[in-house]
Formats: C-alpha cells, sequence, structure tokens
C-alpha cells in the first residue's frame, strides 16, 4: 500500500473517532420537562429536582389546562431519582417521587396532574421517553 493510501486511511480513521467522540460526550444532555394541568384549578408553588442536580427548578403557578415546558440536566445514573416537590398555600410541603430510579437517558417527561385532592394532594401520572 502506498504511503498516499496509508495517510488517507489514517486521517478518515481519526476523524470518525473524533465525530463519535463528540456525539458520544458532548450532546445536550438536557431533558426537556413538560408539566401539564388537567385540573380546573391553579397550581403554585412547584420545585422540581434530581438528586445528582443542585440546582432546582421553580415554577411559581400553573394555570388551569396549561402547561410549563423546560430544559433540565436531570444527572446520571444508578443513585439518582427525580422529584416533584409542592407547597400548598398552608405551607405544607408534599414531595411526589417521579422516577425513583434513573436507569436511562430521558429525552422527555412528561408529568400530567389529573386532579387535586380536597387535601391539597396532587394525582400525578409520569410518561418518559
Amino acid at each position: 500500500m502506498s504511503t498516499k493510501k496509508i495517510l488517507i486511511i489514517l486521517f478518515l480513521s481519526s476523524l470518525t473517532v473524533l465525530l463519535a467522540t463528540k456525539y458520544m460526550f458532548f450532546q445536550n444532555n438536557e431533558t426537556t420537562i413538560t408539566i401539564r394541568n388537567h385540573t380546573n384549578e391553579n397550581i403554585e408553588n412547584l420545585i422540581f429536582s434530581s438528586n445528582d442536580n443542585e440546582k432546582e427548578f421553580s415554577i411559581s403557578n400553573i394555570q388551569s389546562y396549561t402547561d410549563i415546558s423546560f430544559e433540565y440536566y436531570v444527572g446520571g445514573f444508578n443513585e439518582n431519582a427525580v422529584n416533584l416537590k409542592h407547597i400548598s398555600e398552608s405551607g405544607k410541603s408534599k414531595n411526589y417521587n417521579i422516577i425513583g430510579y434513573v436507569s436511562e437517558f430521558y429525552s422527555y417527561i412528561y408529568i400530567d396532574i389529573t386532579s387535586i385532592s380536597l387535601d391539597g394532594e396532587l394525582n400525578i401520572q409520569v410518561e418518559t421517553h
């Protein structure tokens, strides 16, 4: 094989490795979180968090029959969970475990709040992709 062919093969191999590394390690690892309020009440004081990310995302108000979406870095796998905290008007706090054990990368997490009980607890359904 000629030197020119060897150089071309080395160049193409290096380029392939660089592109693969870029897509594996430098992709956007944020998850799109969508919280949908399917109730006839406004929901206030929600805090979205994960065990692996120190930053919390606070939502002051979601109007009835509307939704809110945001980007959030959920974090790594294994000992990581995703939570939603609701602080009621009376100051009572309730923590909801959205994903108990993060075992994969999620592109989307949909949190549907379908009803609110008389004592203020949220009925939540979760879908992931």
